[in-house]
């Protein structure tokens, strides 16, 4: 994607046009859990061919990503803005350029949010985050409306 944005920019740059604005790809999700180098390696995650992610971006930009994505068998979830993040929720920066930035939602927060929203089809996940991560997942959990006993093992 990087390397597509040079030549778009050199491009604009050889017909007089300015470069693309600096664009933010912000990793929701299943698959932010799987790019974000500390989820990655903690917990036993599913593989998703589904990407939910927050595009901040010239609408080429965007296109550039989805082909991206679609190059690795990977499709863009159009209703990612959709999404719900925990008020209050940080994101870590795992790349940056001076064209791109592409950070995760904190794996804190996306467990969170599948607690809270989805419990019934991550209850497995959030079962063995909460070994993994203890009581600020708990904590987070429960500040944000998750019913933490559906999580215990009975």
């Amino acid at each position: 994607m990087e390397e597509h944005l040079k030549v778009v920019n050199h491009e604009r740059e050889r017909d007089g046009l300015p470069h693309l604005k600096h664009a933010v790809v912000s990793l929701l999700g299943q698959f932010g859990l799987l790019a974000h180098p500390e989820a990655s390696k903690r917990l036993l995650l599913a593989a998703t061919h589904d990407v939910d992610a927050l595009i901040e971006a010239d609408w080429l930009v965007r296109s550039i990503f989805i082909e991206a994505l679609k190059e690795y068998g990977l499709v863009y979830d159009e209703l990612s803005c959709e999404a719900w993040i925990p008020p209050g929720s940080d994101f870590e920066t795992i790349y940056s350029s001076p064209a791109l930035e592409i950070r995760c939602l904190t794996p804190l927060a996306i467990l969170t949010s599948k607690a809270v929203k989805a419990k019934e089809r991550n209850a497995p996940l959030i079962r063995y985050a909460l070994g993994q991560y203890g009581e600020p997942l708990a904590r987070l959990i429960a500040e944000h409306g998750g019913d933490l006993d559906y999580f215990r093992v009975k």
